[in-house]
């Protein structure tokens, strides 16, 4: 299986942050029959390179076959530098 990481980055002028954005795997279903759509997987996380002790998580469920759901994920920030956790 063939495993590409993208990353972005994000600058914001007024507080002088940039932040490393680690995207998920994406993948399309359904090319030929059906609706088409986009698949997102496995886990975001995003990086305030300012400051590297605070971190996000996001991980994102794959629908599956047969989910009719609205895409489901779940998430984490993290300070370590002050052992916070939200």
């Amino acid at each position: 299986m063939f495993n590409q990481q993208f990353k972005a980055y994000v600058d914001l002028d007024t507080t002088g942050d940039r932040y490393e954005v680690d995207l998920p795997p994406m993948s399309a279903h359904n090319l030929v029959i059906g609706t088409m759509y986009i698949d997102v997987g496995e886990t975001m996380t995003i990086t305030n390179l300012k400051r590297p002790n605070e971190k996000c998580t996001v991980k994102f469920e794959r629908r599956g076959w047969l989910s009719k759901e609205a895409f489901k994920l779940t998430g984490e920030v993290t300070d370590t530098g002050s052992g916070k956790k939200g």
